[in-house]
């Protein structure tokens, strides 16, 4: 059948059944998305204000913007910080070296019962005394950063190793980088 002159045909306003699911479903993942990166930079906020950053080694290094060359080595321990800090020690003593080129990671573990002779033995023994290496971590007192130190410089008197840096995770999971 020709159509009249000047009369138009209407379009169909409805669309299929199809596109309206697609477009429902478009529109609930872009809600999941933009939730999920919302709560992760939240998160990632909340984990970056939990580490505490300092100058632990005294080498004024901890300038993280500077310019990173290597080798580099870093010293981490895991402490069983309690109340009584006479009690603590260093449950774990790593080394990690970074060759030169920043590409391999290598880690060695230090046996925490490992006699070595410990210069600063502070308030526990005579200095300088034969004790365990895990000792040297108690000698800091209530400082951490005088703990981590003593560890360092005995780990540096005994392998010959200055560390560019240092982290410390405590009994609870906070952890400080240095």
């Amino acid at each position: 059948m020709p159509r009249r002159r000047g009369t138009r045909r209407r379009a169909n306003v409805y669309a299929p059944w199809w596109a309206k699911t697609m477009a429902a479903t478009g529109a609930v993942l872009m809600v999941l998305s933009l939730t999920t990166v919302g709560y992760a930079g939240t998160f990632l906020a909340q984990l970056n204000d939990a580490v505490a950053s300092e100058d632990l080694l005294g080498n004024g290094r901890a300038d993280a913007t500077a310019d990173i060359t290597g080798p580099l080595n870093f010293l981490v321990i895991g402490s069983d910080m309690r109340d009584d800090w006479n009690s603590a020690h260093s449950d774990s003593i790593m080394i990690v070296h970074v060759n030169k080129t920043l590409d391999t990671a290598t880690i060695i573990s230090i046996p925490r019962d490992l006699h070595v002779t410990i210069n600063n033995c502070g308030d526990l023994y005579l200095s300088p005394c034969q004790s365990k290496i895990n000792d040297a971590f108690a000698v800091g007192g209530h400082n951490a950063a005088a703990s981590v130190q003593n560890v360092a410089d005995t780990l540096t008197s005994h392998t010959g190793v200055a560390f560019d840096g240092a982290a410390m995770i405590n009994e609870r999971f906070r952890a400080r980088v240095w």
